[in-house]
């Protein structure tokens, strides 16, 4: 099956009332994570790649990687950069074949951020890719990108219906309440700013930083308009203690391939939690 945008996605989702996981790659074990949990719980899904998975195992590698495994697995799905912090990254990204794109200009002037979008999805959209771009800041740290509690922004949605109509973007990250990392407390998403968000603009909308929200607050906020929601910390934690777990059963094994193996399977079995979330009508 060949690969699909993450327009295609959500807006198939969203008739459904569902919204799409876009979950976080860098290396084989990851990848077939999610391949194998989206084949198992019969879905599409979105691969997001960002600058330090590139770093860490290549471009074109881990590309290719996420290709054969759509492959492979018959998926629908869309390969996806995440946190784009550069738009010659947009232009690496959506040369080698990307379907989807985000320029982060999260952190710039808003009118910087505009300009900068815009271009973003100049480029994407000449690639027939879809593009992403984000307002407001989250707190916490994501790839190269750290912010603190005193500098968070929450999207304000009359910037919003600007930053959305100047730009021409497809997917609005909003900054809700949301935070990437581990959130220090319970999180409160601030569900009337959604609305209002909502109401003003007509592009899907995005939760970032969605590991350790409560499962209500999630179908709430796809009932409320979310249609993407990206998935890493929740992803990551898993693997490590499918790691240590194997580990501290078999501290003697040296057969490396068993403890990948096993993050493996305990990231497949974080997916498809993930997916069943997504469709709350199920």
């Amino acid at each position: 099956m060949p690969k699909v945008t993450s327009l295609e996605l959500i807006s198939e989702a969203r008739l459904k009332g569902h919204a799409v996981g876009a979950f976080n790659v860098y290396n084989l074990e990851s990848v077939q994570a999610v391949a194998q949990g989206v084949k198992e719980a019969n879905s599409g899904v979105i691969f997001q790649i960002t600058k330090s998975a590139v770093d860490y195992a290549g471009l074109k590698n881990i590309y290719d990687i996420v290709m054969n495994n759509i492959d492979i697995y018959n998926i629908p799905a869309a390969i996806h950069l995440d946190h784009g912090p550069s738009l010659e990254m947009v232009d690496e990204c959506l040369e080698i074949g990307f379907s989807s794109v985000m320029f982060d200009g999260s952190s710039l002037p808003f009118k910087e951020n505009i300009e900068k979008s815009r271009a973003s999805v100049e480029k994407a959209h000449a690639h027939k890719a879809t593009c992403e771009a984000e307002l407001g800041r989250l707190v916490g740290t994501e790839d190269e990108i750290s912010v603190d509690e005193k500098n968070a922004i929450y999207t304000n949605p009359d910037e919003a219906l600007e930053f959305v109509e100047s730009t021409g973007i497809d997917l609005l990250a909003v900054a809700i309440g949301n935070a990437h990392g581990f959130y220090k407390g319970e999180p409160h998403i601030d569900f009337e700013r959604l609305g209002e968000i909502r109401k003003k603009v007509d592009v899907h909308l995005v939760l970032h930083g969605a590991s350790g929200i409560p499962d209500e607050s999630i179908q709430k906020a796809i009932k409320s308009g979310i249609g993407k929601i990206n998935i890493d910390t929740e992803f990551r934690y898993a693997t490590m203690r499918g790691i240590e777990d194997y580990l501290s059963e078999d501290a003697g094994t040296s057969a490396a391939r068993n403890a990948l193996a096993a993050g493996r399977e305990r990231m497949k079995q974080k997916v498809i939690e993930k997916i069943n979330l997504f469709r709350p009508s199920n």
